[in-house]
């Protein structure tokens, strides 16, 4: 009873269809005809002589243009959930029926196994001939409406591949290779078909059907070899179809596919051999030098061209730290950094979009920082993490000219930030309590020299520029990257009169130094109109005054308070007398 009230459904939908049809091919004809007797009027109209033209000419109204006309706004690209929503419903029908097909096939080849009304190999060779009928109707369906034969032809595809499943895993029918190459060649009919109609969802399903391929195949001694090999072939396939169409996401969508495959060896070191390590540098070399060919033609990058220089960078970084020896993989990082260092190079100098360089360059510099990780460790990794952050922060500045690149290009200075907390550590056991000449010392001496470093280029640029935004964002950076200077000075004082002088007479000299040198940033922010600089000196002091007041008890004897307050004291009369002078004479 389900099976006849189905067919009837089926039937019905299908002459509802083929009725809208009809109705869609007469609506196309008399279009048709209206459009050809538009064009004989048109024809005929263009057709006057030249003297009427003239006259017309001669008699038409020179009409203002106006000069603050608006234009309207484009509009923007839909989303993935908004293109999932469109395809979804257009030709819902042909969806909605051929799901309804799958499943009552599915229900009838499930009876009769289950009363063995068919055999094994009948089974398989139903299954083939029926994905093989929808294969072929679906391409036929193509030539008339794309969509609906592109949907027949995706559950035909998809019928072939689960039946070769079915017959390797069930009946042991075909070999875990045979079986592979034959759903890879049944995946590949949609690629070339969606090459041949310009079909974009048939190319991601080519690559969606030889990605899951190597799962169905139910080989019981997984090889690496054979498995990248497969994934290879899968690779030039979608960058042959990318090369002809431009679909960059096919691209995107291989070597995530290749990523997939690589988690299990890479978690797994029982799995994972020399030959992985060999097929990682070609995919990566594949895709990069893809990447760097199509950069001349590709005038607007999408996520996905970024997304695909990111995660080749990752996937490398990844074999390199788990298959390679110990000793070589710091030279085969920086081997890789120089690479993707001239890829950046290269999109600039092609005049591609600066999201290739911005990908390259970041994926140069997580290459080279992981190289530099690999070699050293302590106080040196943060050293050099400094210096190489110091340089990417300059270069990239020289490189790219544009001030709103400057917070994306401090960036890895977030890393030896971080880790220089561990050179402030003052404890008893600490390095400090030998003296200032020290690894840990000259950390903190480098962040402040970098800061101030930073600071006077950003400083010489800005005198170079006309533009007063740009001005204006340059003096932003400058007073913040003057600023974190500032807090690494304090911070070295501190420790250093401690080191050098004693815990109380430290405490005496940190403490008069903080207001000497807040003082003088103070005065000199407010003559220069540096705003940082009044902004730290004002804070410097401030917070000098309130750890003399309620903390130093605990710290400093009789004496040791007088000689502070004393000196402190005379300090800040000393400043706030010639400020009100300086206020006056001005």
């Amino acid at each position: 009873m389900l099976t006849l009230l189905l067919i009837i459904v089926v039937v019905f939908l299908w002459l509802h269809v083929k009725k809208i049809e009809d109705r869609m091919m007469h609506l196309e004809q008399y279009l048709q005809k209206a459009t050809e007797q538009f064009g004989k009027v048109e024809r005929t109209t263009n057709a006057v002589s030249p003297a009427v033209a003239l006259r017309d000419e001669e008699t038409k109204v020179q009409v203002p243009v106006p000069t603050n006309s608006t234009e309207l706004p484009e509009n923007p690209a839909p989303s993935a959930v908004g293109n999932l929503i469109e395809w979804l419903k257009t030709d819902w029908l042909m969806k909605l029926g051929g799901l309804l097909i799958v499943l009552g096939m599915a229900w009838f080849v499930n009876y009769a196994f289950a009363n063995n009304w068919i055999g094994p190999m009948g089974r398989i060779s139903l299954g083939f001939i029926v994905g093989a009928m929808i294969l072929v109707l679906g391409r036929y369906r193509m030539n008339t409406y794309i969509s609906q034969g592109g949907i027949l032809m995706f559950i035909g595809a998809l019928s072939i591949i689960l039946t070769t499943w079915a017959g390797r895993e069930l009946y042991g029918f075909f070999t875990p290779a045979s079986a592979l190459v034959l759903m890879f060649l049944i995946a590949s009919v949609l690629g070339i078909t969606s090459v041949h109609f310009k079909r974009p969802p048939l190319a991601y399903a080519n690559v969606l059907l030889g990605a899951i391929a190597p799962l169905l195949t139910a080989s019981p001694y997984p090889s690496l070899s054979g498995l990248f090999t497969y994934l290879l072939v899968l690779s030039l396939g979608s960058i042959w179809v990318a090369s002809v169409t431009g679909w960059r996401q096919v691209i995107f969508l291989s070597l995530a596919t290749v990523s997939m495959y690589s988690a299990p060896f890479l978690m797994d070191s029982y799995l994972t051999n020399d030959d992985g390590l060999m097929f990682a540098f070609v995919f990566s070399a594949l895709f990069f030098f893809v990447s760097i060919l199509g950069m001349r033609h590709i005038q607007k990058t999408s996520l996905y061209d970024v997304l695909t220089a990111v995660l080749t960078g990752l996937f490398l970084l990844a074999w390199i730290l788990v298959d390679a020896e110990m000793e070589w993989q710091s030279l085969l990082l920086v081997t890789w950094t120089l690479v993707f260092a001239f890829g950046a190079f290269t999109a600039v100098r092609l005049g591609a979009a600066m999201s290739y360089f911005y990908a390259y360059a970041s994926v140069g510099v997580l290459l080279l920082g992981s190289a530099t990780a690999v070699e050293l460790d302590g106080p040196t990794l943060t050293i050099a993490f400094i210096l190489e952050s110091l340089a990417v922060l300059i270069l990239g500045f020289h490189v790219t000219k544009k001030p709103s690149l400057l917070p994306i290009l401090a960036i890895p200075s977030i890393v030896p930030i971080l880790l220089s907390f561990e050179s402030m550590d003052a404890s008893l056991w600490s390095k400090w309590s030998t003296g200032i000449y020290h690894d840990d010392s000259l950390v903190l001496a480098l962040m402040i020299l970098s800061g101030v470093l930073v600071v006077r280029y950003v400083l010489y640029m800005r005198s170079k520029e006309q533009d007063e935004v740009v001005r204006d964002k340059l003096l932003f950076f400058s007073n913040l990257a003057g600023t974190v200077a500032s807090l690494y000075g304090i911070v070295y004082v501190w420790l250093c009169s401690k080191a050098l002088f004693g815990e109380e007479y430290g405490v005496i000299i940190a403490l008069i130094l903080y207001i000497i040198i807040g003082s003088t940033l103070y005065l000199n922010g407010k003559k220069t109109g540096e705003k940082w600089k009044r902004v730290v000196g004002g804070a410097l002091i401030g917070i000098t005054s309130v750890y003399l007041l309620f903390l130093t008890g605990t710290i400093l004897g009789v004496f040791g308070r007088v000689v502070a307050y004393t000196v402190i004291g005379v300090v800040l009369i000393g400043v706030a007398w010639h400020e009100r002078s300086s206020s006056k004479s001005a």
